[in-house]
């Protein structure tokens, strides 16, 4: 996160220890959890309890060997929680699809979430390691930003319009 801020911000740029907590730790906790409680199947339940473990684990690790945890994002800590994050979506996406749920996909909420987070965190994925190097490539700044903001608005537009969907089915099923 820091070395991304340099590129944005300069030299002036101060690492900020909310980000890390934030984004890694509560964030994708919040997500697995989500995830956790929406699975029905005991077995994949129990699979997405041991994500979570990992996860806590991955973060345990962490901070145990990597120094300025705080102070920059870990790189080998955040594609170990997207490696999770994409587990967690699979289980998802098997209970969903083998499921009735799937004839109604449009209408269920929680399917916008997870194509919304692999949009996000995976089209993230090659944006943080282009940045850790963008120095070295030169890569334009402009160029940069305009990927940067095209995947963040491609993956909130994908939930924005799976909460007009979801929203719309909701009404009109309580309305009847």
């Amino acid at each position: 996160m820091s070395l991304l801020g340099t590129i944005l911000y300069g030299d002036s740029f101060k690492g900020n220890k909310i980000n890390v907590v934030g984004i890694i730790i509560l964030f994708f906790l919040a997500v697995f959890v989500y995830f956790y409680k929406t699975l029905e199947n005991k077995r994949l339940k129990t699979i997405q309890l041991g994500i979570i473990v990992a996860h806590i684990l991955n973060i345990i690790i962490s901070l145990i060997f990597i120094e300025d945890f705080f102070i920059y994002l870990p790189y080998p800590t955040y594609f170990v929680t997207i490696v999770l994050l994409l587990a967690s979506v699979a289980l998802f996406f098997f209970e969903t699809f083998n499921s009735e749920k799937v004839l109604n996909i449009m209408d269920y909420y929680p399917f916008w979430i997870a194509i919304s987070l692999i949009v996000l965190y995976v089209g993230m994925l090659p944006l943080m390691i282009i940045s850790k190097n963008a120095m070295e490539l030169s890569i334009s700044r402009n160029i940069f930003l305009i990927l940067l903001y095209t995947v963040n608005f491609t993956g909130y537009t994908i939930m924005l319009g799976g909460i007009f969907f979801s929203k719309k089915t909701n009404l009109n099923e309580d309305n009847h």
